[in-house]
Formats: C-alpha cells, sequence, structure tokens
C-alpha cells in the first residue's frame, strides 16, 4: 500500500502569504486501487510583533504674537519605532502612534507646560498585538513682551499748607497717573506705577 499528499494553496488564514491549505491523499494498492481524502490545514502565529519604541526629545515652544502655538505632532514631532514579526513581515504590521495631553501646568499666561503621553500599538495580521508607551514633555514659552504702556500723568498740582504747616499729599488730592497696555497673550496685565 503506497500513501501520497498533494497541497494545494488556498486563500483565507492570517498567516502570509499562504495561510491555508488543502491536501489531498491518495491510498493506492498494489493493484491500482486507491481513494483519496482530503485535508485542510490552517495555519496560525499566536505571537505577538515586538516593538521598539524611541520617544520624541522634550520640547520647547512658543507662542506667537497672538499668543498661539502649535502642538502638532508635526511640529513636536512623533516616536520612531521599529517593528518585527515572526511570521509577517514589517510592511505587514498595523502600527498607530496616538497621543493624549496631560492638563496644561500654569506658569503665568502664555507660559506653561504639558505631558504628552504617547500610545504605539502594533497587529499582526492574526490579530497578536503589543502596546508600548512613552513620555514627552513640552514647554509652551510667551517671549514677546507688553506693548509700551501708554501712560496719564496728573497735571502738576500745587498743595497748600493747613496752619499746623502740613499738608496733604495723597493721590486723592495730588491726582494718580495710569497707563495702559496690551500683551500677546494676557488680556489685562498687571502694571505696576
Amino acid at each position: 500500500m503506497e500513501i501520497t499528499f498533494e497541497d494545494s494553496p488556498l486563500s483565507g488564514g492570517c498567516v502570509l502569504p499562504v495561510g491555508r491549505f488543502e491536501r489531498i491523499y491518495t491510498i493506492a494498492d498494489e493493484c491500482g486501487n486507491s481513494i483519496t481524502f482530503t485535508q485542510e490545514l490552517l495555519l496560525t502565529d499566536d505571537s505577538a510583533p515586538e516593538l521598539t519604541v524611541d520617544c520624541p526629545d522634550d520640547k520647547v515652544i512658543y507662542s506667537d504674537a497672538d499668543c498661539n502655538h502649535d502642538r502638532s505632532s508635526a511640529n513636536l514631532g512623533l516616536p520612531g519605532y521599529t517593528v518585527t514579526d515572526n511570521c509577517a513581515s514589517e510592511d505587514s504590521v498595523y502600527v498607530t502612534r496616538t497621543f493624549e495631553d496631560g492638563p496644561d501646568q500654569v506658569v503665568c499666561a502664555g507660559h506653561f507646560s504639558f505631558t504628552r503621553e504617547w500610545t504605539i500599538f502594533a497587529m499582526d495580521p492574526c490579530g497578536n498585538f503589543t502596546l508600548e508607551f512613552c513620555t514627552q514633555q513640552i514647554s509652551v514659552m510667551d517671549d514677546t513682551a507688553p506693548s509700551a504702556p501708554e501712560l496719564s500723568v496728573p497735571d502738576d498740582a500745587t498743595v497748600y499748607l493747613d496752619e499746623n504747616c502740613a499738608a496733604s499729599t495723597m493721590t486723592t488730592e495730588t491726582g494718580m497717573a495710569s497707563a495702559t497696555t496690551s500683551d500677546n497673550c494676557d488680556n489685562s496685565p498687571e502694571l505696576f506705577i
């Protein structure tokens, strides 16, 4: 008796390039009589990809004249990564890089920092996945000085002494200087006169 088989690739399955086979067995006796039966072979992979991540450098960015700043990943950087898989090529592994920004830690108007938490996800064609995380620190600075103040000073005043040779020089009597200014990041900057 002789047993032989022949494999034919089928579509489907998750292992690339071929994940399913049809195997046809033939059993023949010495007189040439034979029977056949079919077996389907499904290849599978249960090992997750290996992922190495290089987090982007911490960054300092500056607010513009309108107190705007660019928080995009194009400006602040994306994590680099290397992915390998036991069965799939690097091009066959699905990878995403997403982030979530923490709350702003405000120093003053237009000057703050926040933490960007990156999540890097890699999944092979069989659905095995790996997650890696990294953290990036971003500082936002306002280096635009307020405009020169516009001063309003009171007119010269004559102060008369009383019978005890005392005089009131309080600003309610002499007038008070005032100033106004504007700032790109502070709607009401504090002035000290």
